[in-house]
């Protein structure tokens, strides 16, 4: 009953031909699996860039909140100075240095402007502070005029790199 099918298989080389498309069938499935491969691993590097995208707006919005507090603690001071409540100052002053400095050591990839600012501030109130102390060891007043003012130039400076920051969160996605 397979006789003549055989026969007619081997007489006319269909076999020959069978073997020759499959070998055509697979180098076609061959070559659509390496492009579909090249298409996902592209896929997952870009998966992993906008992880990492994800990752450095996550920080930015952190150093966004840190320095927010940093602004808010500077105007804190400036209140404190006013009110000549000197005891209460360089503690404010420590504090302020301490979210300046976690800021500064966070964002690394600052435009050098911004990274300068931010140490200068840490500086001043670092400067400010001990100059405080001094006044209270002495039993003598601080020029509040004088150090509101060094305070409102850094927190202007501050608010800058907070803008910046600011602007830069969520900007590298495509639509």
């Amino acid at each position: 009953m397979l006789e003549p099918a055989t026969e007619l298989i081997t007489i006319n080389n269909i076999g020959d031909y069978a073997s020759i498309i499959g070998l055509f069938i697979t180098l076609i499935g061959f070559g659509i699996t390496i492009y579909n491969v090249k298409k996902s691993r592209s896929s997952s590097e870009q998966a992993k860039e906008t992880v990492s995208k994800i990752q450095n707006d996550l920080r930015r919005i952190d150093t966004v909140t840190e320095l927010t507090s940093a602004i808010n603690l500077a105007d804190e001071i400036k209140t404190l100075q006013r009110t000549n409540a000197w005891a209460l100052v360089p503690e404010k002053y420590s504090k302020l240095r301490k979210h300046l400095i976690e800021i500064r050591e966070s964002e690394k990839e600052l435009e050098e402007k911004y990274q300068e600012f931010i140490q200068g501030a840490i500086t001043q109130f670092s400067s400010s502070e001990k100059e405080i102390d001094v006044h209270l060891k002495n039993k003598t007043t601080p020029d509040s005029s004088k150090l509101n003012s060094l305070v409102s130039k850094h927190t202007d400076n501050l608010q800058s790199v907070l803008v910046s920051l600011k602007v830069e969160i969520g900007k590298n996605y495509e639509l």
